[in-house]
């Protein structure tokens, strides 16, 4: 082998990477990668013919936030907006930018505006950083966006929510109104913010009840993934 692995633990906030390498990557395990982006210190023991080395980073939160109607019918777009967010919200102090990712749900709902598409973006986030992110994503969509029924949504960690998942694939197959994305979000945890209305609130809940499926299915909203 060149570099494997051997085990992976948190301690007090901090993301242990235990590794045990030789030839070129030991190389850079030693000697380069305390250079990498997030490394907090790197421990190194040499022995006969392989290095084994703890790398230490920051635990961070994963921070999945969905926004929708953003625009009118003839002016503005969601997904660049919210491609904009990420920009925006990753130069913070202990942000680092994941993923910005459209969905489609039902696409013959009466007031969509071209497809009725949705946004979210994802991020990696200092734990004690999520309120000021928060704070800055309402003060940025509220100065930039062109609707009177904006709203977004906002979930942290990695873990499905059956609930979130089964209100998504509604939103893709029948018409569902506001009070129903709110009792999804409360019963998944999700928070949801008015930042100019409540329709919005649809799109937003639906776009976190997507994250984490293939772009396949996230642009298909005919596809099955229950």
């Amino acid at each position: 082998f060149a570099v494997g692995v051997r085990e992976v633990s948190l301690e007090e906030g901090v993301v242990c990477q235990h590794i045990v390498s030789r030839g070129g990557p030991a190389y850079s395990l030693s000697e380069m990668i305390q250079f990498a982006e997030g490394v907090v210190e790197v421990r190194v023991k040499e022995h006969p013919g392989y290095t084994e080395g703890t790398v230490l980073t920051d635990a961070l939160l994963h921070l999945t936030i969905g926004v929708d109607d953003t625009d009118t019918k003839d002016r503005g777009a969601t997904f660049a907006l919210t491609l904009s967010l990420l920009n925006v919200l990753s130069s913070l102090p202990g942000v680092t930018a994941i993923a910005h990712k459209v969905a489609f749900l039902k696409p013959d709902i009466p007031y969509r505006t071209v497809g009725n598409a949705v946004s979210f973006i994802e991020l990696a986030i200092k734990p004690g950083v999520l309120d000021i992110v928060i704070d800055e994503a309402v003060r940025y969509l509220q100065a930039e966006t062109l609707s009177d029924e904006t709203a977004m949504a906002y979930r942290t960690g990695f873990r499905e929510n059956q609930h979130l998942r089964v209100f998504a694939a509604r939103a893709r197959s029948e018409e569902v109104v506001v009070e129903d994305a709110k009792e999804a979000a409360e019963l998944s945890g999700v928070k949801i913010l008015e930042i100019t209305g409540s329709r919005g609130i649809i799109g937003a809940v639906a776009a976190v009840g997507l994250s984490g499926l293939p772009k396949e299915i996230l642009l298909n909203p005919e596809a099955d993934f229950l």
